[in-house]
């Protein structure tokens, strides 16, 4: 809320994800926000959103601190994001994370 696109009423974000093959694609991009400029040491949050999250799911995340927003992108293989065997009873999947 302190910075980024969450900190003005202009501000917004665009939240998307998709399957591709066996890859489960997410996005989080901010614009119209605050103008960004690239951090100083890496504080908690760029670690939650980074390090822990590729770690969680055994996947890529790129974080890019562009001046008109933030954009994040994580990929990894579907299998570490769905647990399949809740299928197997006919309920939806359940999300590990």
């Amino acid at each position: 809320m302190k910075y980024g696109a969450l900190a003005n009423a202009d501000g917004r974000v665009e939240i998307a994800w998709s399957f591709v093959g066996d890859y489960f694609r997410m996005s989080w991009i901010e614009r119209g926000g605050l103008q960004m400029t690239v951090p100083g040491p890496r504080g908690f949050g760029s670690t939650v959103i980074s390090t822990m999250v590729k770690a969680s799911v055994e996947g890529d995340v790129d974080l890019d601190f562009a001046p008109d927003g933030l954009e994040w992108r994580l990929s990894c293989p579907t299998s570490n994001v769905i647990d399949f065997t809740s299928s197997l009873d006919a309920t939806p999947p359940s999300w590990k994370v």
